[in-house]
């Protein structure tokens, strides 16, 4: 059983295992809990996984995390891209 949270591999390759979209959105754009209010209450229960890597392969990644946090802005992007194009 993988744990929930955040994980980012060489290449900035994201996986990120059972966290709700309210949690996406706090990574995505390095917010606090406290940053991030208002929506519907399923925001807050229904989870998702991600898997994503990055169209093009340029340059190094951060690879440094942490359980809901990403150190990688190209990585964040990455994943504001996609949080915008499906909700």
């Amino acid at each position: 059983m993988v744990d929930a949270g955040v994980r980012v591999y060489p290449g900035g390759r994201i996986v990120i295992h059972a966290v709700p979209l309210q949690t996406l959105i706090m990574a995505a754009y390095d917010a606090g809990y406290w940053q991030v209010s208002g929506g519907e209450d399923w925001m807050e229960k229904d989870v998702y996984d991600v898997e994503a890597k990055p169209a093009a392969q340029s340059g190094t990644y951060r690879l440094r995390h942490t359980r809901y946090g990403i150190g990688d802005e190209r990585v964040r992007q990455m994943l504001q891209t996609m949080l915008a194009g499906r909700f």
